[in-house]
């Protein structure tokens, strides 16, 4: 995939560094924060098993994907879009 610009390491810092990045990982761990008070407060309990299942699995997987995000580095994105 040639147009596909390429990121530096540098660019991968001064993207994490960016007050907007930053900012937008601290809503990222709210909203995790906020999935896991749902989750104990029983918000994800639905009139039938198969129900409460559906819930927690989308919910998890909300989950997973914005903790992926979090836990992305500058070695996984060069991976990933080579």
């Amino acid at each position: 995939m040639g147009n596909r610009p390429q990121i530096t390491e540098q660019d991968w810092m001064d993207w994490k560094l960016n007050p907007v990045t930053i900012c937008f990982n601290r809503r990222l761990e709210t909203f995790l924060d906020s999935l896991k008070q749902q989750w104990v407060s029983g918000n994800f309990t639905a009139a039938t098993s198969d129900e409460t299942a559906q819930l927690n699995a989308v919910n998890i997987g909300k989950d997973q994907m914005v903790q992926d995000l979090l836990d992305l580095t500058f070695e996984i994105l060069v991976e990933e879009t080579e």
